[in-house]
């Protein structure tokens, strides 16, 4: 008790209790030390209300409380700001700063904006917002979210951004931190296996906010999920709880667990490597330092207001709560939606995949693997492919091309053989021989060789190039004479050539000794002997003697 005042509800407890014990005024103030002033005034006030009388119960605090206080109102000093009490609660209302406030008052009041600052926050005060401590349940809710944590190194020494992806227990406030080089909706789907592993179990439910990895629009339904987290849900049974937009305090736990990791680990893991002389730390060195940290500084601090540290109470209470992990792990896929061009194909990651020609300008959904590309429209799948592995490549099936295919791959040389194929293989034959000429463009009489089919039949082509095989006569023109003529129907004829041709003998017919030379080695050689060609490219030379001379150089140079 302060000398000479009474300071407490307590100390006037005090004065009343010894007056009905019978004390004198002197005994309380030489006792208490307060004034006698003071407990004069409270004996009066007490025998005005009978607090003295044994027989009554000792007065409450409140009826103290509110005769002391009117017997003891003091008048207060006037505020030169008080002339203008009901501008300065508008001014209030409307947002006005202390700053503002002064210069509106310049010329009425002159107040220091410190001054209007103290009595704005005596006379009206910012309410306070209520909170509520939510109650949690082991194994019951999990909260994620991603933070910026700054540029640094990969093993290339490129520089990347990183951010950290936290996934935080709500109960026992043990957390899952993983290093990531985007927020993607890959990586947003593969963190959720890494933080489901490494806990062991599964929560019930996932709250998160609305980014655009896991939801395509905020709607009070929360119906505009992607898909291939509604597939990842499905899998490991967890339920999915998108926070309000704009309302991070919905999951303050691990929003609070980033800021821990910023301004506990970051800060430390920067000013270390400062020591080192290191200007930019590598990424592998930062996902190191944080697994270490995770264990020996997170895991192990001890919660205000619980006296105990996460990794305690996850193992006592919450590791056992947590569901079951599945038998397989979940296979990544991701779900998008093109719309079908008229060339009939669409592009997913670079690559061009074909659906059935009936779907040229519809919306169809793509399901991707590591290793499949399935296409569906109106929930039924409609084509697969396997995934491309260069960019810009195109993965087509010949049963989704239109009526008129023919058309379109009789452009090519790789086209008209795989048409001529699906006649025969002596078509295929044919048409192979017409287009290996080396020097002359053979697509048109192919194109009119498969064009045969609409006037005649595939088993007549097929049969006619049999037949034109056979005699070795490979070209547009006889094999339309066959098919006219009805040849190749009929049983082939094979002629072997004799090497001794008998020459009918004339009268007046000079003797075929005359022609023989003296050298018949003139006619046996070969044309390359004759008619010497470069075997290197110099066939342009001034003469024959300076091709063989380059020539043999160049072997030379080989050699």
């Amino acid at each position: 008790m302060t000398k000479g005042k009474c300071k407490t509800m307590l100390d006037i407890r005090e004065v009343i209790h010894r007056l009905r014990e019978g004390h004198s005024n002197r005994r309380i103030w030489r006792e208490t030390g307060v004034d006698r002033s003071i407990i004069k005034k409270i004996k009066i006030l007490a025998n005005l209300h009978r607090w003295l009388d044994v027989s009554l119960t000792m007065p409450t605090d409140e009826e103290i409380s509110k005769f002391w206080n009117s017997t003891n109102k003091v008048q207060k000093k006037k505020h030169p700001l008080d002339l203008h009490r009901d501008s300065l609660e508008q001014w209030k209302k409307e947002g006005c700063s202390a700053i503002v406030i002064h210069r509106l008052l310049k010329d009425k009041c002159p107040c220091d904006p410190q001054a209007i600052r103290r009595y704005m926050h005596k006379y009206f005060p910012n309410p306070i917002d209520p909170v509520m401590v939510r109650h949690t349940i082991p194994g019951n809710d999990l909260d994620i979210d991603f933070g910026y944590l700054g540029k640094f190194l990969n093993d290339e020494g490129i520089v990347k951004k990183a951010w950290v992806f936290s996934f935080r227990l709500r109960h026992s406030r043990r957390a899952y931190r993983e290093i990531v080089l985007d927020q993607s909706s890959q990586t947003f789907l593969i963190s959720h296996i890494h933080a489901f592993e490494w806990f062991g179990g599964v929560p019930k439910n996932v709250i998160l906010d609305n980014c655009k990895a896991a939801v395509t629009q905020s709607t009070i339904d929360n119906d505009k999920i992607r898909r291939s987290y509604q597939e990842l849900a499905e899998h490991y049974g967890f339920l999915i709880s998108p926070c309000l937009p704009r309302t991070p305090e919905h999951k303050g736990g691990v929003e609070s667990d980033v800021k821990y990791i910023k301004t506990n680990f970051l800060s430390y893991f920067l000013a270390r490597q400062k020591e080192k002389n290191v200007s930019m730390a590598s990424l592998k060195e930062l996902a190191d330092s944080l697994n270490i940290w995770g264990k020996e500084v997170a895991d192990m601090h001890i919660v205000h207001g619980i006296g105990r540290s996460p990794l305690e109470i996850f193992k006592s209470e919450e590791e056992k709560e947590l569901r079951f992990l599945p038998k397989s792990r979940w296979e990544l896929t991701c779900w998008s939606q093109s719309i079908v061009h008229k060339d009939w194909r669409i592009m997913y990651d670079c690559a061009y995949y074909s659906v059935p020609y009936q779907l040229i300008g519809k919306t169809v959904q793509i399901c991707a693997t590591a290793s499949l590309i399935r296409i569906f429209y109106d929930h039924k799948e409609i084509a697969y492919h396997e995934r491309a592995k260069k960019k810009w490549e195109y993965k087509r099936k010949v049963e989704y091309a239109p009526p008129i295919q023919e058309n379109v791959l009789q452009c090519t040389r790789e086209g008209l053989l795989s048409l001529a194929e699906t006649i025969g293989p002596f078509t295929y034959k044919v048409a192979g021989e017409i287009l290996s000429h080396p020097t002359v463009d053979k697509l048109r009489p192919v194109r009119h060789l498969l064009n045969l089919t609409r006037k005649y039949s595939k088993e007549r082509l097929e049969k006619a190039c049999q037949r034109a095989c056979n005699y070795k006569i490979f070209s547009y023109v006889s094999i339309k004479n066959i098919l006219e003529n009805n040849l190749e129907s009929k049983p082939s004829e094979i002629y072997l050539p004799q090497k001794v041709i008998p020459i009918q003998q004339f009268r007046f017919a000079r003797d075929p000794g005359d022609y023989k030379t003296e050298n018949p080695s003139n006619f046996t050689r070969k044309p390359e002997d004759r008619h010497p060609y470069s075997k290197h490219g110099n066939g342009m030379c001034r003469s024959i003697w300076d091709m063989l001379m380059a020539d043999q150089i160049m072997e030379e140079e080989q050699q």
